[in-house]
């Protein structure tokens, strides 16, 4: 299964707007919760949905994404952070 252009769009256009400023945490919740707006799910290496923690004080990591149980071969869902010595986080995040 593949994303349109149009899908990825939408989906960075809302993830970007968790990313413009910084945070007090790892927004993984709201990003998932945008992605499900089109039925779109994060994955493990099963296929089953995402469920862990993000640790460190800075780091990345990518999604492989999957839609109505099929995976997408098209896109993954790619972030990073980092924590400054204010306790805040930059966070970056998107569908590429």
């Amino acid at each position: 299964m593949r994303i349109t252009p149009p899908v990825r769009g939408k989906l960075n256009k809302a993830i970007y707007a968790l990313t413009t400023s910084l945070r007090d945490d790892i927004p993984l919740r709201p990003v998932f919760d945008i992605l499900a707006s089109e039925n779109i799910i994060a994955t493990q290496e099963d296929g089953s949905q995402w469920s862990g923690l993000l640790c460190g004080r800075e780091g990345n990591a990518t999604f492989p994404l999957a839609k109505d149980g099929q995976e997408i071969t098209n896109a993954m869902l790619v972030i990073s952070w980092l924590k400054f010595d204010t306790g805040r986080y930059e966070f970056n995040a998107y569908v590429s």
